[in-house]
């Protein structure tokens, strides 16, 4: 990814939609949020399955970001990347400014009924 001259925001989606994928992640969904609100342009929605794929989706996200460029940041408007939540609680937020994406498990998703806020709020993409 680092070879790109102009990377965009769906490169990236598309990067990190075939890393988690390779990972089996499960549910993955994607909703456009831009119309609706100003803290960010997309949501992302992984499905993770126990602690310890939490873990590894993490990770290997971090990894993905960690492989941007300044210029490719820049050109992302990716200031930093902020992380909340741990992975021992089976929930983790990755802020990026554009993009923000939850790694959650099916029984927190289904609790907190994530998706169903998301879809109304945004256009869906399911992976």
């Amino acid at each position: 990814m680092a070879q790109l001259k102009q990377i965009s925001i769906s490169h990236l989606k598309e990067h990190i939609i075939a890393c988690v994928s390779e990972k089996k992640a499960t549910d993955i969904r994607e909703y456009d949020v831009q119309r609706h609100t100003w803290l960010t342009d997309y949501v992302m929605v992984i499905g993770v399955s126990n602690v310890i794929h939490c873990k590894a989706m993490v990770t290997a996200l971090i990894d993905i970001f960690g492989l941007l460029s300044e210029t490719e940041r820049d050109q992302l408007e990716i200031n930093h990347i902020n992380q909340s939540g741990t992975t021992d609680s089976g929930w983790v937020i990755i802020d990026l400014g554009p993009l923000v994406i939850h790694c959650i498990d099916s029984q927190s998703r289904t609790f907190y009924k994530l998706d169903d806020l998301l879809e109304k709020q945004g256009t869906v993409y399911h992976y």
